[in-house]
């Protein structure tokens, strides 16, 4: 793994840039959760693609697509990270890989073979997808199903954007699942599953999420709610779809819409986060597209 750079902000996470001669990809070491010296959660979230070709409009790993990385390519992002922190992984309470950062993991095979053998080198290790479901990705939905069953525990994540059809197909520009097929499959990936599968919701003032059309397409007992705000991304900028404002009134708006959510049934999550993670540039695309425009790299 040809490591060519590095931002970190300390106490948040680090993020790592490396080049594969055809391009450039990110990976990030969240920094860790301690008790003494114990190490009670970690994350490290991941590459799938060099690029990604679903372009969402929140998104900086869409200014380009190259090509689905390799199953050995993003175990290396793995044991990169893990060589350099020198943990016992084994012995981690909460020890979470994301295959969430550039590229849409349901279109690469290669993510179905690198997690069957992911856990062969990190038993305890809780893998995370996150996806936009895209069309014509049936047989690797099914996979899926198969290969979590190696593990005892598994996280899986619809990154849905709006119950707004049409918000939600200008904000994610690629053929994708329906609803009514995402609460199907859900459902299957639940009645085996220690977690509820997550749908996801970044939001901003012009994002819709309707209680009654979620009630209407999604089973309240098979999924959670999670609400995050737009990140800044230059994408997301471009577009519009950002919008700056403190933490404070962030949480409340959020609070609000996660109120009316669980009166319609759902349990809800808002996840924030460390605001310092914008100082990282650990948001997907972020720091490739930076280093891309400092013209450090062509």
């Amino acid at each position: 793994m040809n490591v060519i750079s590095k931002n970190e902000v300390e106490g948040v996470a680090k993020v790592y840039i490396a080049d594969l001669i055809d391009g450039l990809i990110e990976f990030v070491d969240v920094e860790p959760e301690m008790k003494g010296d114990c190490v009670r959660k970690w994350v490290i979230i991941l590459s799938t693609q060099i690029g990604c070709p679903v372009k969402c409009l929140i998104c900086d790993a869409g200014h380009e697509y190259v090509r689905d990385l390799t199953a050995k390519e993003m175990l290396s992002e793995i044991e990169y990270i893990v060589s350099s922190r020198r943990f016992d992984t084994a012995k981690i309470n909460k020890f979470k890989i994301q295959f969430a950062r550039m590229g849409e993991p349901a279109l690469n095979d290669c993510v179905i073979e690198a997690l069957d053998e992911l856990y062969k080198l990190h038993p305890n290790v809780i893998p995370c997808v996150s996806t936009i479901a895209p069309e014509g990705r049936d047989k690797w939905f099914e996979n899926l199903l198969h290969i979590k069953e190696h593990y005892n525990d598994f996280q899986l994540q619809f990154s849905i954007m709006s119950t707004d059809e049409i918000k939600r197909d200008e904000i994610i520009r690629y053929p994708k699942k329906s609803f009514k097929w995402i609460n199907e499959y859900g459902a299957r990936f639940a009645a085996k599953s220690k977690r509820k599968p997550v749908l996801n919701f970044p939001l901003n003032s012009e994002f819709s999420i309707d209680p009654e059309i979620l009630r209407e397409e999604f089973d309240p007992e098979k999924f959670i709610l999670k609400l995050t705000p737009v990140n800044p991304t230059d994408t997301a900028k471009k577009y519009r779809m950002y919008q700056d404002s403190s933490l404070q009134s962030i949480d409340t708006a959020l609070s609000s819409i996660a109120e009316g959510l669980n009166k319609s049934g759902f349990e809800v999550i808002i996840s924030i986060g460390d605001l310092n993670e914008n100082i990282a540039l650990s948001n997907c695309g972020q720091s490739v597209l930076k280093l891309l425009d400092k013209g450090l790299y062509a």
